[in-house]
């Protein structure tokens, strides 16, 4: 599908990308009826380490191993239906297994043992409709409901596959993103050039052109319960109906292709200047140790703050 308003800018230097968020009254507030969590005058923005990559949330992914959530990983079998019903098992068990796991901890979740079993109870009674081929079945009321929404946002945050796509208020957080992965922080050797695309990308769009009755919505989890949502300033993008969607075209939606009248803005940079970018950024106050604040974090800071400017 030809996505009609996506509107690129590539820079060739990290200085030009900050002073493009920062200095564009694009991303100005200048009204007061403008709350905090709709961003810089209504924009939100994601970092992608790879230009060439889908915006595509991490369960709709090809090349997630669900084996290392769940002992019932989706299997490929013929029936779409019922593998789909399989797809959102998985989904679900990731999600409880995570939560039950952090409560024996007496780590507080909001785990809702009731939730949890009316949600699978919904999956294993679509299967018998699916089988039953006289009984109409509307997916997307299967899961995830509105319910859930606050225990994928969390499990979203660490590290747990879900159908949720991460942005944030912040376009530096965005650009941390972005450029982490291509850095010198991602191995010893620093290669910034790890795959097909030589660039890496931060998207942006405004959520105000988001329809009422458009395909998406935007999810706001509490963020006292989770730091690292407070720190990176995040928030998600949920796919209202991404289970037909799957079942009429037997693929997941890409953003774009979901929702091709929003105005997605992407911002160019080569991956080699990512280094660049994130030496910017550490002046700025935007590092590892601030979006991801932990004692191992600490414990790395300087680890980190060396690898960036120890340039011999």
């Amino acid at each position: 599908m030809t996505i009609l308003d996506l509107s690129e800018k590539e820079f060739n230097e990290a200085k030009e990308v900050i002073n493009y968020f920062i200095n564009n009254d694009e991303f100005q507030t200048g009204d007061k009826f403008i709350s905090t969590i709709e961003g810089k005058a209504g924009c939100i923005f994601r970092g992608q380490s790879n230009s060439d990559w889908p915006l595509l949330p991490t369960a709709f992914r090809e090349e997630t191993e669900w084996s290392k959530f769940t002992p019932q990983p989706p299997i490929e079998i013929q029936d779409t239906k019922l593998w789909l019903l399989k797809k959102l098992h998985a989904e679900a068990i990731a999600i409880d297994l995570f939560l039950e796991t952090a409560d024996s901890l007496g780590i507080t979740t909001p785990i809702d043992y009731e939730i949890k079993q009316r949600g699978l109870e919904s999956i294993f009674n679509a299967r018998g409709k699916v089988l039953d081929k006289k009984k109409e079945l509307d997916f997307d009321k299967i899961f995830p409901t509105n319910d859930y929404f606050r225990s994928i946002a969390l499990a979203q945050h660490c590290g747990v596959p879900t159908r949720f796509l991460d942005w944030s208020e912040s376009p530096l957080v965005a650009c941390y993103f972005a450029a982490e992965q291509a850095s010198c922080l991602s191995n010893s050797s620093c290669s910034p050039l790890k795959s097909s695309s030589n660039h890496i990308a931060i998207y942006h769009f405004n959520i105000w052109h988001i329809e009422n009755n458009g395909p998406i919505e935007i999810i706001e989890a509490p963020r006292h319960e989770n730091t690292n949502l407070l720190s990176q300033k995040g928030l998600f993008v949920n796919f209202k109906k991404a289970n037909s969607y799957f079942l009429k075209n037997k693929k997941w939606p890409d953003l774009y292709e979901y929702y091709p009248r929003l105005q997605i803005n992407k911002v160019l940079l080569p991956k080699n200047k990512s280094d660049d970018l994130l030496r910017l950024l550490f002046d700025l106050g935007v590092t590892r140790h601030s979006l991801n604040p932990s004692l191992t974090n600490a414990a790395k800071a300087y680890e980190y703050k060396y690898k960036l400017f120890n340039r011999n």
